[in-house]
């Protein structure tokens, strides 16, 4: 359990960036961290107290958040070619 607190510990820092970042790209990218932290969380939190349906919602999680990223990075690119045009 120690290590799930110290693993959401690290998550901080990401979400300061993901709120104060200087770019788009960088508070993108903070998102994706913040997901995969809260993923290796939630299969250690699994495997510790033998779970094994948290790690079916990990997966699940991961999908989501791929396909989230992937479209709000579509979004991002189209709305920014139609300023430059």
């Amino acid at each position: 359990m120690i290590l799930i607190a110290i693993l959401a510990m690290f998550i901080i820092p990401y979400i300061y960036i993901m709120v104060k970042g200087p770019t788009t790209w960088d508070r993108l990218l903070c998102m994706s961290l913040i997901s995969t932290k809260v993923t290796l969380i939630a299969v250690l939190y699994a495997v510790i107290t033998d779970r094994s349906f948290m790690i079916d919602y990990a997966f699940i999680y991961v999908l989501l958040g791929f396909i989230s990223m992937f479209f709000i990075t579509v979004y991002w690119v189209k709305h920014r070619s139609r300023k430059r045009s």
